[in-house]
């Protein structure tokens, strides 16, 4: 609260309705712009592995701290809990205190968090009473502290790319950095259960603050102002209006390398569709055909997943999948900065990466009420992992934990995330009509600057 007071005396008055900048207004596009947008890309690459560093490894991180397994989804829940209450604060300082201070506060979490997380293991720490309990709640505090982070990352790209990019780099830029933190997702899955093997629990939580920290000192050097001297276009010269004013059941390992090929396979599709962006600027139409798209790859993994020896199908299924349905990140996040122009863009980003976080608790907690044991038949060809494995205790080795683990069937999970996507499609195809408020400003822009060459040029004549 006091940062946030302390920003808001430093604001200037807003004017609701700002008229379009003088047409002899320069505009400049300054090539530090690609170190800042490195630095978000990192930010938001170390968040998402924050934000999934035990998910993939449930079993292990259970047995380490000596809780049962349904305590690991505190972690997932604790992050997108703590994202959503931090939010509107997030907009706030993002709004009032610029790009710069705002990110200096989220990578500084990142990296505090990163290292409370490691200390959890730490020996005095994890197994001085109750059973290695204090080490799952330090962990815990320091899981809370990187999720303060998450926030100010995730409401930021739309406003890099509005006050440091040209109208034609936009989408490229809010894609690359938003996709930063699918891709930290990604390495998390694939990393988590091949490091926690070979090397155990500590050594992956402070192979992973080696990112945050890179990622914090990038910020430190890249972000020397929050926004630019000369604007890059007519709507990056016009003030915001204020915040103030307005899959269970296959082996960890491959899950984890399942995960990542479709989030990587994601990764391209949203380069091509940044690029159609920037140069169409058909928002909603992209969308789209994207969502069509994504509707029709889920249904076929929906079937494939069913059937026994398929595992070339549903992997390309997902590929096909992550290629169509990750791309829809930017493409919703300047499509919000679009229809809600002037409204600051951490304001509509921050309001939707937030239903992201809600929607995430709600689909934990329906993923587990709906999932249910496989049965017999269908455990005798699966391939889940449901052997018992015996392992020692971390606190003392001579008491072995018995990690079990009941293979799911998420079959009516995936019928209920299909009809939720189809039902999304029906919305944005039927009852979506945006308007390109942002597109209009940049457009009517150009045109005065035109206007007013043109009119000096006479006078020069005359």
């Amino acid at each position: 609260p006091a940062l946030v007071f302390w920003c808001g005396m430093q604001k200037k008055n807003y004017a609701s309705f700002p008229d379009l900048p003088l047409p002899n207004t320069e505009y400049r596009l300054y090539r530090w712009r690609w170190l800042i947008l490195i630095a978000l890309l990192l930010l938001n690459l170390s968040s998402g592995m924050m934000f999934l560093t035990y998910s993939p490894i449930p079993n292990y991180t259970a047995v380490f701290y000596g809780v049962p397994e349904s305590y690991v989804n505190g972690f997932s829940i604790t992050y997108s809990a703590t994202t959503f209450f931090i939010g509107l604060i997030s907009i706030i300082i993002l709004d009032t205190c610029g790009l710069r201070i705002s990110l200096y506060f989220g990578a500084s979490c990142n990296l505090i968090g990163a290292v409370i997380r490691w200390i959890s293991t730490i020996p005095p720490v994890l197994c001085s009473h109750d059973y290695q309990r204090s080490g799952y709640m330090v962990a815990m505090i320091g899981q809370t502290i990187t999720a303060f982070a998450q926030p100010f990352l995730l409401f930021a790209p739309t406003k890099l790319a509005s006050f440091w990019f040209g109208p034609k780099e936009r989408a490229f830029c809010t894609s690359i950095t938003s996709i930063g933190n699918p891709v930290g997702i990604a390495i998390a899955y694939l990393l988590s259960p091949h490091i926690v093997e070979s090397n155990g629990l500590p050594t992956l939580l402070w192979i992973y603050a080696i990112p945050a920290a890179v990622a914090l000192l990038l910020t430190i050097i890249a972000f020397r102002k929050s926004k630019p001297d000369t604007p890059p276009a007519p709507s990056a010269n016009v003030e915001d209006d204020s915040v103030l004013g307005f899959l269970h059941g296959l082996r960890q390992t491959d899950t984890g390398l399942w995960v990542t090929i479709m989030i990587f396979s994601g990764v391209a599709g949203a380069i091509i569709v940044s690029i159609v962006l920037g140069y169409t600027k058909k928002y909603k139409e992209v969308g789209v055909i994207t969502l069509g798209l994504s509707v029709l790859c889920f249904i076929w993994f929906s079937q494939v997943s069913r059937l026994y020896d398929q595992s070339v199908n549903v992997l390309l299924s997902l590929c096909v999948f992550g290629f169509f349905a990750l791309p829809l990140v930017p493409v919703c996040m300047e499509l919000g900065v679009e229809i809600t122009y002037p409204v600051g863009e951490a304001i509509s980003s921050g309001l939707l990466w937030s239903s992201v976080q809600v929607f995430a608790v709600i689909f934990i907690a329906l993923s587990t009420a709906y999932e249910s044991p496989l049965s017999q038949d269908l455990i005798s060809i699966s391939k889940c992992s449901h052997d018992p494995v015996q392992h020692a205790s971390y606190c003392n080795t001579s008491i072995i934990d018995i990690i079990e683990y009941t293979p799911q069937d998420m079959t009516n999970v995936v019928y209920l995330y299909m009809a939720l996507i189809v039902m999304a499609f029906l919305y944005m195809v039927v009852l979506f009509k945006p308007s390109y408020k942002r597109v209009e400003s940049d457009k009517k822009g150009e045109v005065r600057i035109k206007q007013g060459l043109l009119s000096s040029a006479s006078k020069a004549h005359l």
